[in-house]
């Protein structure tokens, strides 16, 4: 495979993904290799486990070592940092703390794809 046609593929994956499983037509010509799949792409929470366990199934990867804490948040809410707020007297509005994650890109998927192997 070239270079193009891993890119391509992983496209095509995403295109069929989003319509067969959130039921949505992805604009697929504004995708590029920077586009992140939490932010650009809103693939977070449950939703990223769904769609990382069909992407190493389709793809046929190794994801022996893959960490999906590493790239993506959690589903949920987040109601302990409010009430420590709230009992702690805090009134005024503090935001809750959020642990930076690495943005996973449509890029670094095809690199993935190139060595067969998730990360």
């Amino acid at each position: 495979m070239n270079k193009q046609s891993e890119f391509d593929e992983l496209v095509s994956f995403l295109s069929v993904y989003f319509r067969n499983n959130f039921k949505q037509t992805l604009d697929i010509s504004t995708l590029t290799r920077e586009t992140t799949l939490e932010d650009d792409l809103m693939i977070t929470g449950d939703d990223s486990d769904f769609f990382m366990h069909d992407l190493v199934d389709t793809f046929k990867l190794d994801a022996s070592d893959y960490d999906g804490s590493k790239y993506f948040r959690g589903e949920g809410f987040d109601f302990i940092f409010p009430l420590l707020r709230f009992f702690l007297g805090q009134k005024k509005w503090m935001p809750t703390p959020k642990e930076k994650k690495v943005p996973l890109t449509l890029g670094m998927l095809e690199q993935c794809i190139k060595n067969g192997k998730l990360v």
